[in-house]
């Protein structure tokens, strides 16, 4: 299965897109996707090295940013859902969902 079936959808801060400045750029903090296992509940990950286009200066000082970045992190590959690869695993088996891992877009 790829991850392109799962309907996946970027995490990012969507009111930075209403920044003149910003328009058209990406700063992409992670992904949410639905569960590989179940189809019906969506599964989110965070990046420890976010897609940037040079606009994350302009919120490292966001409280939310900082809870973000207390929480377990993923290190991404690749820049778009068809070349998306995440480690370590994804685990969401203590709540009755998928764990498995993304590479190269495709879940596994």
């Amino acid at each position: 299965m790829r991850l392109t079936e799962l309907d996946p959808r970027w995490i990012g801060f969507g009111s930075y897109q209403s920044v003149p400045e910003f328009q058209g750029k990406r700063w992409h903090i992670g992904i949410s996707f639905n569960c590989p296992h179940c189809i019906d509940q969506r599964i989110a990950v965070f990046f420890s090295n976010a897609i940037d286009d040079g606009v994350a200066w302009a919120f490292s000082s966001w409280d939310i940013l900082k809870e973000i970045q207390k929480r377990n992190l993923w290190q991404r590959t690749g820049e778009s859902f068809e070349d998306l690869s995440l480690l370590p695993s994804i685990d969401a088996s203590a709540c009755g969902h998928w764990h498995g891992y993304i590479t190269n877009g495709e879940i596994k």
